[in-house]
């Protein structure tokens, strides 16, 4: 009963750690998209971003449905162009600012 209890514990801290995302790791992610899919998307990161709440986002990241979801939003996006690691990023942008955080990103992404 013990260690159902710490295993219970442990996996409430994890999730509430889990996605304690930066500011300069969101910033990251931003630079991503600029380099990566602003240019076959065609609108800026916050307006993606603003797509969901941070809860949709990290449901969607961790079914590991952000590509699909980024694709479905800019159909555009080319698979090919971009790599897992811009996935992480990009997702730590969109969560960092999605639609129920009220943090607008700076300088246009």
């Amino acid at each position: 009963m013990k260690k159902l209890l710490l295993l219970i514990l442990a996996v409430l801290a994890f999730e509430l750690s889990a996605f304690d995302i930066s500011e300069k790791e969101a910033k990251k992610g931003g630079k991503t998209y600029q380099k990566k899919f602003k240019a076959q998307c065609k609108m800026s990161g916050s307006r993606i971003a603003y797509k969901h709440t941070q809860k949709e986002w990290e449901d969607i990241y961790i079914a590991n449905g952000l590509k699909k979801e980024i694709e479905n939003i800019c159909p555009k996006t080319k698979e090919k162009s971009y790599k897992d690691k811009h996935i992480k990023r990009l997702f730590h942008f969109v969560y960092y600012y999605a639609s129920d955080t009220g943090i607008v990103p700076s300088c246009g992404n």
